[in-house]
């Protein structure tokens, strides 16, 4: 009996109890036995909670970091762009009080004025991305409740149709996946409602288990992409291919035969890599 409650201990199960209780040597040693496996039982349980405390610490800690990091780089996305665009206008401007100074006629002054009014487009649009970008935040309901916000948000300021499925609902990410999830849903979101002229958007979320990588696909019925999509002064592609990188993920904008546009996203899940190692 003993040795059997024994083997059960070695695999950390102290449930069992020695039911020998003759009042001799034997009767004495399980009851000692019992004993030391209550307290054992008692031990383990303890040793357990505390792992489970720390390591909700740790993530807390983790996720702190990985926010303290996010914002680091929309800070220096921020001051990249702006940067870039202020120093060209200050050239703009230069040029403009030399010709002034030479009393250029209007002909020679009204292109550099074109081109400084553009320029100053483009930075208000760089600094309204990047200012919706830093803004977002993970909802503390998990990933789910946070893109129906976005959809919620959307739909309500339109007439298309948007449906989120989420195929992997308790599936955990870290921190910095759920930011850019986030981040590259709005932006395909936001693309649908103001250029697809679509009736329909869905989104779906999924883990392929062969590959473990995570794919978000995001499709709409609308007109389709333009022949460049990458045309100038529209960031919200180069944003999404941005984000995609931040989580080692791969990004691609397709045409649909039938018409309307598809987005794919995937990537590997860090948290999955770290459960397999």
């Amino acid at each position: 009996d003993l040795l059997e409650i024994s083997q059960y201990v070695r695999q950390r199960d102290f449930s069992r109890q020695a039911k020998y209780t003759r009042r001799d040597e034997l009767g004495e040693l399980a009851k000692a036995f019992n004993l030391m496996n209550s307290d054992l039982s008692a031990t383990y349980a303890e040793l357990e909670e505390r792992i489970m405390e720390k390591t909700h610490a740790l993530i807390e800690e983790s996720n702190r970091i990985t926010l303290m990091e996010e914002r680091n780089i929309i800070a220096q996305d921020l001051h990249d762009s702006l940067a870039q665009s202020i120093f060209y206008l200050n050239i703009q401007i230069s040029r403009i009080r030399t010709l002034i100074k030479r009393e250029a006629p209007p002909s020679q002054l009204l292109p550099i004025i074109d081109e400084f009014a553009e320029t100053n487009e483009i930075a208000d649009k760089q600094l309204r991305e990047l200012i919706s970008t830093f803004r977002i935040k993970v909802n503390p309901e998990g990933l789910t409740a946070a893109i129906d916000e976005i959809i919620n948000k959307h739909m309500e300021r339109s007439t298309i149709k948007l449906v989120f499925d989420n195929m992997i609902p308790d599936f955990s990410f870290t921190h910095n996946e759920e930011v850019n999830l986030i981040q590259i849903t709005q932006e395909a979101v936001s693309n649908i409602i103001k250029h697809a002229n679509a009736t329909n958007g869905t989104i779906a979320l999924d883990h392929d288990s062969e590959s473990n990588k995570i794919t978000l696909t995001i499709d709409d019925d609308g007109i389709g992409i333009l022949d460049d999509p990458y045309r100038p002064n529209h960031f919200g592609l180069k944003n999404m291919e941005e984000r995609a990188e931040n989580i080692n993920g791969k990004i691609s904008i397709t045409q649909h035969p039938y018409g309307g546009t598809r987005i794919d996203l995937s990537f590997p899940p860090k948290l999955t890599q770290e459960s397999q190692l």
